[in-house]
């Protein structure tokens, strides 16, 4: 159940986020928030299966998450916010996050110093694996007739590898049944990619 969605106010504040606060949301991000890649599938989508980027701080105080949605449009970001309600928990949940690319190449690179550990890896492979999918020209779309897309960018081998290589970062202390899925998921999206690319 939602209590309240996204901000429809994209105006973005001229201040600079200082390096107080960078290493204050990096501390969030270490200690609150999720960084990493979820695979997914999409059947409306004819790229079927597909990878999203994100940075999620979640808490159930709404002083914490309003400090870095402040922090994050110094840094040119308009993020995503929600308050929810979650089982298992008597107070509203609060969240601020992107998904974006373009954003988190502004956010990464000024908050991966102050991370540590886990965290620190994971923000390196996806500023690596952001990077790569900018650069990547695409392929000609043997399907296309005049409709959808002229370009299709299947992934490479090392942007496959990236994923899997953050993705068993996320799953430390995960179940063997959470582990199976998420191999299973990876082993989908590498058959797919492979038919892409031949």
């Amino acid at each position: 159940m939602l209590l309240g969605n996204k901000r429809k106010d994209s105006k973005m504040d001229n201040q600079q986020a200082t390096e107080y606060e960078l290493g204050w949301v990096a501390g969030i991000v270490d200690g609150e928030g999720w960084l990493g890649f979820t695979v997914f599938t999409d059947p409306r989508r004819a790229n079927g299966t597909q990878v999203k980027c994100e940075l999620r701080i979640v808490n159930t105080d709404p002083e914490i998450i309003a400090k870095s949605e402040d922090i994050f449009r110094k840094m040119g970001i308009n993020p995503y916010m929600r308050t929810r309600l979650q089982k298992g928990i008597n107070r509203p949940v609060h969240e601020c996050a992107t998904k974006n690319m373009t954003n988190l190449l502004k956010i990464l690179p000024k908050i991966e110093p102050y991370l540590v550990g886990n965290k620190k890896q994971r923000a390196r492979l996806m500023m690596e694996f952001i990077d790569l999918r900018k650069k990547n020209e695409g392929l000609e779309n043997p399907n296309y007739g005049g409709m959808g897309q002229r370009k299709i960018h299947p992934y490479t081998k090392r942007e496959l590898d990236i994923v899997e290589q953050c993705r068993a970062l996320q799953a430390t202390g995960a179940s063997e049944t959470t582990r199976e899925k998420r191999d299973a998921v990876m082993q989908k999206l590498k058959q797919q990619n492979a038919l892409k690319t031949r």
